[in-house]
Order: structure tokens, then sequence, then C-alpha cells
């Protein structure tokens, strides 16, 4: 048996009901402000399908590139002028554990 004035602790589903209740409440209140949060996102996803059907795709075809051997670096000289390339080092694990 309780004691007098201590009280149940409300649960969960108890507590969701109350937030969903007040949330109810609040948007019935505020009425523009329900449209606007209602109407805002839909108008501007018109928008964005108006101007993406009056937009025309433009189709570029591939670029290819001629092969560079490896041996050679002048393609990168300016890429690579202003590093210090003696202080550089590689890490490589063609096979690794974590597939």
């Amino acid at each position: 048996m309780r004691a007098r004035g201590e009280r149940k602790e409300a649960g969960s589903w108890v507590k969701f009901r109350l937030l969903m209740w007040k949330n109810f409440v609040q948007q019935l209140r505020h009425p523009v402000q329900t449209a606007a949060e209602l109407l805002l996102p839909v108008l501007t996803m018109s928008l964005v399908l108006v101007l993406r059907s009056q937009i025309d795709p433009e189709v570029l075809e591939t670029r290819t590139y001629p092969p560079i051997p490896a041996h050679t670096l002048n393609y990168s000289v300016t890429v690579l002028g202003g590093m210090n390339l003696t202080r550089m080092s590689m890490a490589f694990s063609p096979e690794n554990a974590m597939r």
C-alpha cells in the first residue's frame, strides 16, 4: 500500500501521448504556422519540379585522356614543384584482412 502523497511515475507511453496531445493543441492554436509548415515544402518542391522540366539536359561526350608513362612526372611539375619529395612516403597494403 502506498503512503499518503506518494505518486506513481508516468510510464513512457503516457508521456508520449501527453506530448503528442500538447503538440496537437499547439498546432491548433497557430493555424498560420501550421499551414506554412505544410505548404512551404510542397511549394518549394513544386518549384523545383517546374524548373527542372523547363531546362533541357545537356549531354556531353565522354572525355578520354591520353595515357601518360609512369616514369615521367613532367605533367605534374606544377603540383609537385613546392613539395619536399625526399621526406614523403607511401603506405600500400594490397591484401587487407578487412574485406
